[in-house]
């Protein structure tokens, strides 16, 4: 839920800076304290984007982590499951040899 919000903020941070970017081109003398201030927010952005990245890499890692131990779970439970087998047909020789 915060991601969504973090999106919703963007967006209307990219809306208002599109809208000072048009104010700016119309304003003479305004172009050079524009520039400095987009080159401020470009920064941020770059620094975002850069967190992001690292916040997506340290997610697949953990991912892959998860499924490679989901992988081992699986093959632990079939073995199991074999075992559970076998051990129901030695039940079943040793009922009827207990009956007998």
């Amino acid at each position: 839920m915060a991601d969504v919000g973090e999106a919703a903020a963007l967006e209307l941070e990219i809306e208002t800076d599109g809208l000072v970017v048009g104010t700016c081109e119309f304003i003479p003398g305004m172009n050079f304290l524009c520039d400095v201030v987009g080159g401020i927010a470009a920064l941020k952005m770059e620094a975002s984007a850069v967190q992001w990245t690292a916040k997506s890499a340290l997610d697949f890692t953990a991912a892959a982590t998860v499924k490679e131990q989901e992988n081992a779970n699986l093959a632990a439970s079939a073995a199991l499951h074999v075992q559970a087998g076998e051990d129901t047909d030695v039940a079943a020789d040793l009922q009827s040899e207990a009956a007998e």
